[in-house]
């Protein structure tokens, strides 16, 4: 099974999502026990899924994997402090599925508003915000924005 479509502008998306080991941190350095660990895997396959299939679906459902994505970060905020990764990546993916840099900006403040009412909600500690919101605002359009100045466009 192929993870990106063949002769795909996106193999860059292989060596980025090794970005997700963030979400290991807290079951390893928690000794999190069989249940807990169940769960981080369960997330992990769910999230691979969502992120190597928005380069095979259409924009639409490109839309449904980012949405996912950030229910996922919801789900798991208040369990495992890697959480932000999934609103990160949330983040970094949009410009990739949509064909103006409005549609895109769209998203990423959805993301950014997602990230803080779960941080509110949950009454995280800073950490959380900082992590979810300000790595995806700083860095995630910045990686996106340069590497998608050569990706094609989608319909």
């Amino acid at each position: 099974m192929r993870l990106l479509p063949k002769n795909s502008e996106y193999v860059w998306a292989l060596y980025s999502v090794l970005y997700f080991a963030f979400f290991f941190i807290d079951p390893i350095a928690g000794h999190f026990g069989p249940r807990q660990w169940f769960f981080t895997i369960l997330g992990t396959v769910v999230f691979l899924f969502l992120y190597f299939g928005i380069f095979w679906v259409s924009q639409r459902q490109a839309l449904m994997h980012i949405a996912a994505m950030v229910l996922l970060g919801v789900a798991y905020a208040r369990y495992n402090g890697g959480s932000t990764t999934f609103f990160i990546f949330a983040a970094a993916c949009a410009p990739f599925i949509v064909t103006t840099e409005l549609d895109a900006v769209k998203i990423l403040l959805a993301v950014e508003a997602a990230a803080g009412l779960t941080w509110w909600a949950l009454h995280l500690n800073g950490w959380f915000l900082l992590f979810a919101c300000g790595l995806s605002f700083g860095w995630a359009p910045a990686i996106s924005t340069s590497l998608s100045a050569t990706a094609p466009t989608r319909s």
